[in-house]
């Protein structure tokens, strides 16, 4: 299965995922090279060093996330297709992810992964890695679990793997007490909610400084990477389950209301404080950052995806 070799993610902003960041809500869809010193300068406006900056830069060029051109004696930066592609495409989702408008309806059926036994170790990783990132738990070593609104992206795993993949659809009921699935078990639900609540913890004391107009051009900007950086991080742990099979106190719906109203109202700043960090490294041909924000915009970017060849 090929996959982009993008970095894990730790405790804490990792200078890697802040730039990633930072061109996904900067220049969505777009494959324009821009040259490192511009890089690094947005780099430090997030609390990164100089070094840590060019340091996360040529990692994520080995791992083939950025590629590296030329331009006289400039290094120039930018996505690679396969990157871009995959990020613009999941970008309308990630942005809503926990609003109720935008959760699926669920029919309270559940689709079954088995994975076949293979030798080859390297392969089941992969795909135990693909398989939590789509927000199935594992019930048993060879046997994953997720909600009936998962089906298409199972049915792709399915074709994609190197690995004999059975996918069944139907109900699911406790063998011993006759019930429901208990999601806290299969899933890392307390974590989660820990994560949620860390969330909201952090970013709602801005809100009313925000409503105020109480925050610079460079902390929107700085605040804006950070927190989404944390948002993307959310939700790529959450597994998405339906409300159906959550505790009517889950935190997930108030964590996506603070991030959507301040993701919107730094924007303009952020994206001003943006253009005038790379304005003294870029060249005419640079295109200029531009902000987006949740309820326009990203859904209009996945027509113009660049495929990967």
């Amino acid at each position: 299965m090929s996959e982009v070799d993008l970095p894990r993610r730790q405790a804490g902003p990792n200078p890697q995922h802040l730039l990633l960041s930072i061109l996904g809500d900067f220049w969505p869809g777009s494959t324009a090279p821009i040259p490192g010193a511009a890089l690094v300068a947005l780099l430090q406006a997030c609390g990164t060093t100089p070094d840590g900056a060019r340091v996360a830069i040529n990692r994520l060029v080995r791992r083939e996330v950025l590629i590296r051109t030329r331009h006289g004696r400039t290094s120039r930066y930018h996505l690679s297709q396969a990157v871009v592609a995959g990020g613009v495409a999941g970008l309308p989702r990630m942005m809503t992810f926990g609003a109720d408008s935008a959760e699926p309806g669920w029919d309270g059926t559940w689709i079954l992964v088995t994975v076949a036994a293979t030798t080859d170790q390297a392969a089941r990783r992969s795909l135990r890695t693909r398989l939590r990132a789509l927000g199935f738990g594992m019930l048993s070593d060879s046997v994953w679990i997720a909600p009936s609104t998962h089906r298409d992206a199972a049915v792709e795993l399915a074709a994609a793997s190197d690995v004999p993949v059975v996918v069944v659809h139907g109900t699911v009921v406790h063998p011993v007490t006759g019930g429901v699935l208990d999601t806290l078990t299969t899933w890392p639900m307390t974590e989660i909610r820990g994560d949620y609540e860390d969330f909201i913890a952090a970013h709602r004391p801005v809100i009313d400084r925000a409503r105020r107009g109480e925050v610079s051009p460079d902390e929107a900007f700085g605040l804006r990477v950070r927190m989404t950086d944390h948002w993307r991080g959310l939700y790529r742990r959450d597994p998405g389950l339906p409300s159906e099979v959550l505790p009517p106190d889950w935190p997930r719906a108030r964590a996506h209301e603070i991030f959507a109203e301040l993701y919107d109202r730094l924007g303009p700043l952020a994206e001003f404080r943006c253009a005038q960090l790379v304005a003294p490294h870029t060249s005419p041909d640079t295109p200029p950052p531009r902000h987006y924000t949740i309820g326009d915009g990203f859904a209009a970017l996945t027509d113009r995806i660049p495929r990967p060849r």
